[in-house]
C-alpha cells in the first residue's frame, strides 16, 4: 500500500497494526494514487479505489440506510432532511445520496468539502478540475483530485444538491467545538459538516450531519483544543 506524505501517523500507524507494507510517495493524494496505479499496472496486485469503485459506493450507501431505519424507529417518517456530507473523491455522497434520493426525493444532500482542495466542487459547478490546486489541509482525508472520469462524478451532478466549501480554521473550530460540548475527538474530514453549520455557511434545518472519522494526531488535536480553548 501507498501513502502520502501528508497522512496523520495515527492513520499510518493504524495501518500498520493491519500487517500492511507502506510506502512513502512525496507529495499529496494524487502522486500517491499514481504511484499505487503504476504498481499495480507492474504487478498482480489488485485496484481498490477508495472512491471510484461501485461496491465501495455501495457499501458506503448503507449509512444511510441504517440512518433512516434508526429516525424511522422514533418517527413513523423520516422527514425532509439536509443530509450534510464530507466529500473528496465522492465515494461516501455518492452511496449516501444515490439511495436517499431514490427513497427520499424530497430530502437534500449537501456536500462539504474544505477550500483547500476544491476538486468536486469545482467540477460540480464548473465542469472540470483541470485548475483546481490542492494545499495541505487539517482535513487530510480530504485532499486531492478525483481519479478522471471516475463514476462519482455523474452520481454527484444527478443526486447531491449542492456543495459547499468551509475553511481551515472553520475546521478547527469544528474538532474543538466537538470535543468541548460532546466529548468526541473527530478528525478534519469528518469536521466539515459541522465546520459548515457553525460558521454559518449552512443554516437550514432540520439537518443530519455525516461526521466521519477520529484519526486525528495527539499533538494536533491537543494544539487545536489549546489555540479555541477561549473561543468555544
Amino acid at each position: 500500500m501507498y501513502i502520502i506524505i501528508r497522512t496523520t501517523k495515527t492513520k499510518i500507524e493504524a495501518i500498520k497494526d493491519y500487517g500492511a507494507n507502506l510506502i512513502s510517495v512525496p507529495g499529496g493524494y494524487e502522486e500517491a494514487e499514481k504511484q499505487a496505479l503504476h504498481h499495480v499496472s507492474k504487478s498482480n496486485a489488485a485496484w481498490i479505489s477508495p472512491y471510484n469503485d461501485l461496491l465501495v459506493i455501495e457499501g458506503q450507501g448503507t449509512i444511510a440506510i441504517e440512518t433512516i431505519q434508526q429516525l424511522m424507529a422514533f418517527s413513523q417518517e423520516a422527514g425532509n432532511l439536509y443530509w450534510l456530507v464530507p466529500v473528496s473523491g465522492g465515494g461516501l455522497i455518492s452511496g449516501i445520496a444515490a439511495y436517499v434520493k431514490q427513497n427520499f426525493p424530497n430530502h437534500h444532500i449537501i456536500g462539504v468539502q474544505p477550500k483547500t482542495n476544491a476538486f468536486m466542487f469545482d467540477f460540480f459547478y464548473k465542469g472540470t478540475q483541470n485548475n483546481t490546486i490542492s494545499k495541505s489541509s487539517i482535513a487530510d482525508g480530504l485532499e486531492g483530485k478525483v481519479e478522471d472520469n471516475s463514476i462519482t462524478m455523474p452520481l454527484v451532478k444527478e443526486y447531491v444538491d449542492d456543495i459547499i466549501l468551509v475553511s481551515e480554521s472553520e475546521i478547527e473550530q469544528a474538532i474543538a467545538y466537538t470535543w468541548a460540548n460532546y466529548g468526541q475527538k473527530i478528525e478534519g474530514a469528518g469536521a466539515v459538516p459541522l465546520a459548515a453549520m457553525l460558521s454559518g455557511r449552512f443554516a437550514k434545518r432540520p439537518a443530519l450531519l455525516i461526521v466521519s472519522g477520529s484519526n486525528i494526531d495527539n499533538h494536533i488535536f491537543t494544539g487545536i483544543k489549546e489555540k479555541y480553548k477561549h473561543v468555544i
